[in-house]
């Protein structure tokens, strides 16, 4: 059994029924019509509809609560953004790194200036060596000292002052006996000095060989082409350890570089990312305050580009448009129902009708004649 509508039902039927809503395309523009009784009562409708409509969209769009929200997620990511910049700037900072490809394309450069560099000075050391070698080898056979004069049969000058000696002893013998006897202990030591001194002169030649010596100069010259050389090999050793000093420390930075690459990498990421974000929420975030006050003073993004308006003519009835179809409805009406009619009789009114019925030959006919 159905429920019987009440009078509201009954109402909202005929309002759908009277209100016509249309679009063109391509078009956020829609086109609203009523019809009602009276151009007035239309009019009112229409304003109504046009009323609850905007509170309607204003409640449909509003989200309970967003204004906050976003306020809070927009000053929450201001902080992490403005921390991630500072990190950055400390890291390039700290690392002194402006353009990582730029600073990269410097240590790389240095790094292939110092490792050649280091090559031609290991070649410069390989040769210092060999000639430091070579020069101590031929010093090792030369004197350091040369002969220059050698004088032989020159007169024994070392004897000739030993004779001289032991002619003082003997005197002095002499004149100790004279007052002393043989065994006295001055005249034993006399006596013992004496033989000591025919002994020494007994050994000594009367004449010798007289040697005269010089600095060697081709001694003196490598001598001193090996301390040039030398010298030369303490600098070129010495250049050597600052190179493979300087090379560790280029290669340090490199490394160096590519760790603070990883992390400025990650931190130029997260920063995007982060800004993306800051710049979403706050889009929102202002969204969600225009929404707010569009709330407060009842505000919406919907206009009105024509007001309900009463027509000056009614819609209903069309007088000449209902008598043009009168008309022609009437015409066709009547056609169809002649056709009609007559496709329902099936009376027999003519002789060919009683041939065509029962398809026999007519002989005679009566004609029926009215009074």
């Amino acid at each position: 059994m159905l429920t019987p509508l009440d009078d509201r039902e009954r109402a909202v039927i005929k309002f759908q029924k009277s209100l016509e809503i249309e679009s063109q395309k391509n078009s956020n523009i829609l086109f609203l019509s009523y019809e009602a009784q009276g151009a007035q009562l239309a009019q009112r409708i229409l304003a109504k509809l046009i009323d609850f409509y905007y509170d309607r969209h204003i409640s449909a769009y509003r989200t309970t609560g967003s204004y906050k929200f976003f306020d809070r997620q927009t000053e929450q990511l201001h902080s992490q953004l403005t921390e991630t910049e500072q990190e950055l700037k400390d890291l390039k900072d700290k690392t002194g790194v402006a353009s990582l490809d730029e600073q990269r394309k410097i240590i790389l450069t240095r790094i292939g200036t110092l490792q050649q560099e280091a090559e031609t000075t290991q070649a410069a050391l390989a040769i210092s060596r060999a000639k430091v070698r070579e020069l101590k080898n031929k010093l090792a056979g030369l004197s350091e000292n040369l002969v220059t004069q050698e004088t032989k049969g020159t007169q024994n000058m070392g004897a000739d002052l030993m004779r001289a000696k032991l002619y003082e002893l003997k005197l002095k013998e002499q004149e100790l006996l004279s007052r002393h006897t043989e065994s006295s202990v001055m005249v034993q030591e006399v006596r013992r000095q004496i033989a000591e001194a025919q002994a020494l002169l007994a050994n000594e030649k009367e004449t010798r060989t007289q040697v005269t010596t010089g600095i060697n100069p081709t001694h003196q010259q490598i001598n001193l082409a090996l301390l040039t050389e030398m010298a030369n090999l303490s600098s070129l050793e010495a250049k050597s350890r600052v190179l493979a000093q300087q090379l560790k420390a280029a290669e340090k930075e490199i490394q160096d570089l590519n760790a603070a690459e990883m992390r400025l990498v990650n931190l130029q990421r997260e920063l995007a990312m982060q800004d993306v974000k800051y710049r979403k929420y706050s889009e929102n975030l202002e969204q969600a305050r225009i929404d707010q006050a569009l709330e407060t003073n009842k505000i919406s993004n919907i206009s009105v580009i024509q007001a309900a308006t009463a027509s000056m003519k009614p819609v209903r009835p069309r007088k000449t448009l209902n008598l043009a179809l009168g008309f022609i409805l009437g015409i066709l009406g009547g056609l169809g129902l002649a056709f009609f009619s007559e496709y329902l009789d099936h009376s027999i009114k003519t002789p060919q009708d009683i041939e065509e019925k029962v398809s026999l030959q007519i002989l005679a006919s009566i004609p029926y004649l009215k009074k």
